[in-house]
């Protein structure tokens, strides 16, 4: 009868540490499934109290066609698995994209107030060899949702290549790009070549293949937003907090936000066990039962 109740007594332990298995597998599931929630905004309503949206500079360059796409772009965006989606690049060979050098700033927005996105040092030249030679796109991408359409204004966006007078552009009040509010998303519009209504003194300036400057050493765009219920913590005279802190993305991809956040396991980061540790123990467990089994049978039967 002790052998019994010895053996009942381990069987409800395997039963609880197998419970704590698939009770853990839940919560990595439902965590992963929160993970991709946040990451998204899509559909979403926007919060006009937030400060964790974030602004970004997309550029496409004719010619070498390197590029950075829009934030939600779905082939080469911020929430797709693109290799370089951080980064300058081409798909020049579509089976083997190649990164390009070039330091982005991205902004978060804390508010309203005013900010600067920037790409400094870029790589025009594509893969094979083809030099950049006009400005197909720039503008400013963001992760707030579409639905801020009529709420949300960028204004006193300055487009500018190089410091230069000459390559410089302000649009008084952007319009934003309608295929980014299907995708979810605001991005404003600023040089595109294939907007000639909107777009048609800006692309006037970076479109222009006569205009081209050779060698790019900096694009920048500063905007000022409005539509949150909050200001930006003022930084300095000509500054804000949120454009001072804004992700720098280098020639590798990883922003500083990600080299933060970025683990080799999730599990180690929460402080918990790995899910294959726990299952380990499991078998263990099981293993220790099937002996005690044996044993204890081969004993009763000696003794019979």
């Amino acid at each position: 009868m002790k052998i019994k109740k010895f053996l009942a007594l381990l069987l409800a332990g395997i039963m609880a540490v197998s419970c704590l298995v698939i009770s853990v597998a839940a919560d990595e599931t439902t965590a992963a499934a929160g993970e991709t929630t946040a990451a998204s905004s899509e559909g979403a309503e926007f919060d006009p109290s937030s400060d964790e949206y974030v602004a970004q500079l997309y550029i496409q360059v004719g010619g070498s066609w390197v590029f950075r796409n829009t934030y939600s772009d779905k082939d080469y965006g911020a929430l797709t698995d693109y290799k370089f989606k951080n980064q300058l690049s081409d798909v020049a060979d579509s089976a083997n994209p190649a990164g390009h050098d070039g330091t982005f700033t991205d902004v978060v927005l804390k508010g309203n107030g005013t900010y600067t996105v920037t790409l400094e040092n870029p790589d025009f030249t594509n893969s094979e060899g083809t030099a950049g030679e006009l400005f197909n796109l720039i503008g400013i991408s963001t992760s707030i949702p579409g639905s801020a359409e009529e709420t949300v204004k960028i204004t006193d966006m300055t487009i500018q290549v190089n410091d230069s007078a000459m390559l410089k552009y302000t649009y008084p009040e952007v319009t934003y790009d309608p295929d980014g509010i299907k995708a979810g998303y605001l991005n404003a519009l600023g040089v595109n070549i294939w907007n000639s209504e909107v777009c048609t003194d800006a692309n006037a300036i970076f479109g222009d293949k006569s205009n081209w400057p050779g060698e790019v050493t900096k694009v920048a765009v500063t905007f000022t937003i409005s539509g949150f219920d909050h200001d930006a913590q003022a930084a300095g005279d000509d500054e804000t907090t949120a454009a001072a802190s804004g992700d720098e993305t280098k020639a590798d991809g990883a922003t500083k936000a990600d080299n933060n956040n970025n683990g080799d396991k999730k599990d180690d980061a929460k402080g918990g066990l790995p899910t294959g540790a726990i299952i380990g123990i499991v078998a263990g467990a099981v293993l220790v039962v099937i002996i005690i089994i044996v044993v204890a049978t081969s004993k009763k039967k000696k003794s019979n």
